[in-house]
């Protein structure tokens, strides 16, 4: 969106070095420290450079700069911070004690945008833009989402078993595959029985699956959910429970009760306080990239693409209020750079959302 470089320092574990830890620590043995101080020379050399780096960098729009600074759900943590601007992500990564800084570029993917731009102008740019991925059958998007879905809080939620991936609705572990136990199925009785894929935006308000026009396998719109608290908000709105009529409550906070901000609505379904402006700004993502192409329906929460008044400002509550942080940014940058090549602005821009007025 900006034509200036702007980078960020993140520094986060490597899965692979990770992994084998992990194995060795099950047969008793632990990792040395560095022993040489060539090794620790290379790494304190190396974050000097990036740190240098960091001073040189323009500010995107003087305004945008992202609240890094917290542990991810894979061991990441940041060690500085600069404005995020996608086309220059500055990473490091640690193995062995060794810090080594890599530059990954996204090919100045918002370069086409005028960072000035607003309401329905900057949201007819962003559309055009995101929508042009890679569509995935439903087939397909099991073995994407099983390494996506790394990238959630809480994850690694079993550090025997780097495999296992954590849902939004209960925050329980599971396998990523398939008719296993503790896997994805389709029969449950209670809470932790077996998990799906939700899809956060109902398929129902936009017409079904086959006319999702994408949307039905749209890794923005697909999480991991405990399948029995999935059949239990069916297709209720997101949004706040009003105090004293909760009727459920999830293992990680999800809840079930009157729509505090417009009771008419009925019930709503509130996720986890760590999770809100994940979905928040997937819902910003949905209404951005399928606005004017879906042509249904009309829902106590959504008429077509756009949300209602009264969830829009739930969202934006949402959103506000749990800000991105590195796990979000690192599974942005997983769809994008590996799977479907696009991004959600809302995670790379969050001041996006104040720009457009109606979603």
């Amino acid at each position: 969106m900006a034509t200036d470089n702007e980078t960020t320092l993140i520094v986060t574990k490597n899965k692979k070095a990770m992994v084998e830890d992990c194995e060795k620590e099950k047969k008793g043995y632990t990792p040395p420290p560095p022993t040489t101080t060539t090794t620790m020379t290379i790494g304190l050399v190396g974050v000097m450079v990036a740190l240098l780096l960091l001073s040189f960098v323009s500010d995107f729009n003087d305004n945008d700069n992202h609240n890094t600074q917290r542990v991810g759900g894979d061991g990441a943590t940041t060690v500085g911070t600069a404005p995020v601007e996608v086309a220059n992500l500055l990473r490091s990564s640690t193995a062995g004690g060794e810090i080594v800084v890599q530059d990954v570029s996204i090919n100045d993917y918002y370069s086409g945008i005028d960072s000035s731009a607003t309401d329905d102008t900057l949201k007819v740019a962003l559309q055009k833009l995101v929508h042009k991925k890679r569509v995935f059958t439903y087939a397909e998007v099991w073995d994407a989402l099983a390494a996506i879905d790394e990238f959630l809080p809480g994850y690694p939620c079993d550090p025997s078993d780097l495999t296992k991936i954590p849902d939004i609705y209960s925050g329980k572990c599971w396998s990523p595959r398939k008719n296993v136990q503790g896997g994805e199925c389709g029969n449950y009785k209670k809470e932790g029985d077996c998990f799906n894929r939700e899809h956060s935006w109902p398929k129902s308000w936009f017409g079904g699956f086959d006319a999702g026009h994408g949307a039905q396998t749209d890794l923005f719109e697909l999480w991991p959910s405990d399948g029995y608290v999935n059949g239990l908000r069916a297709n209720l709105p997101f949004g706040y429970v009003k105090e004293g009529t909760v009727t459920y409550t999830s293992t990680n906070g999800s809840k079930i009760g009157i729509c505090k901000s417009d009771e008419s609505v009925g019930r709503c379904f509130e996720i986890g306080d760590y999770l809100k402006g994940d979905l928040a700004r997937g819902y910003f993502y949905l209404a951005t990239a399928y606005y004017q192409v879906w042509d249904c329906c009309d829902e106590v929460g959504v008429d077509k693409s756009h949300m209602k008044n009264w969830m829009q400002n739930d969202m934006r509550e949402w959103h506000a209020n749990d800000p991105v942080d590195v796990t979000e940014q690192e599974r942005n940058d997983e769809i994008y750079n590996n799977w479907q090549h696009n991004r959600n602005p809302f995670i790379d821009h969050p001041e996006c959302v104040d720009q457009i007025t109606y979603f």
